[in-house]
């Protein structure tokens, strides 16, 4: 998972955590809106936090428009919000207003934004050890992975359950530097996780879409979405 935050702060510390705990890039970038702007257009973002100066008025409006194209969930902080200034924000899908922009804030509504969509006694995640236990069709299985991309791959297929994941999706969401790295990378992925659940649970759970690319899918599960 990928998440944009915009602001002149040091958050280096909750930039730590969120990859060493949560598996989640945070892309930390300074007060400038045509940079956040460019960030937006090229990379794949689920949230996107903007810490507003005083100086900045409606100058987020066009960032606004993009983010809702995009299906982007926004959270905007500004010390002085006019009303005309909030009337504008929401306008737009997926706005979201934070009290303050600390780290205790913006790591909380990351975590509640970050949730797996799915329920302990089918799927289990021990993210120090990179390990997945998976509780299907009377079996029971822990899944490890040697490769960390396939590892970061399956987290995202989880956190995203039943939904449709292209692979430039998969690639933002679990790659530092996802325009350094080919899409084959995030297909070779895929196979060692379909690989993995052929050997065990004689399924395929990972199906492909011709224009929308994969979706996870586990029948008979106590998954929250189906």
């Amino acid at each position: 998972m990928r998440i944009l935050i915009q602001t002149d702060k040091d958050l280096k510390k909750l930039e730590r955590y969120l990859k060493k705990e949560l598996y989640i890039f945070a892309d930390i970038i300074p007060n400038d809106i045509e940079e956040t702007e460019a960030y937006i257009l090229t990379r794949k973002y689920k949230l996107l936090f903007i810490d507003l100066e005083e100086k900045d008025k409606l100058t987020i409006l066009n960032i606004l428009k993009i983010a809702e194209t995009k299906n982007i969930k926004v959270f905007v902080y500004k010390k002085k919000l006019s009303k005309i200034e909030k009337e504008n924000y929401q306008k737009y899908k997926g706005v979201s207003f934070l009290e303050d922009f600390s780290e205790k804030t913006l790591k909380e509504t990351i975590k509640l934004n970050a949730q797996y969509n799915i329920k302990k006694e089918d799927i289990k995640i021990n993210l120090k050890k990179k390990t997945v236990y998976v509780k299907f069709m009377n079996k029971e299985h822990k899944f490890s992975f040697k490769r960390l991309l396939d590892f970061y791959v399956f987290l995202y297929f989880i956190r995203n359950y039943g939904e449709s994941l292209s692979t430039e999706e998969l690639l933002n969401a679990t790659v530092l530097e996802p325009e350094e790295v080919k899409n084959s990378m995030v297909t070779i992925s895929i196979n060692n996780i379909r690989k993995k659940f052929k050997e065990v649970f004689n399924i395929n759970p990972i199906s492909a879409h011709r224009t929308k690319g994969y979706t996870l899918y586990l029948p008979n599960t106590n998954l929250f979405k189906i």
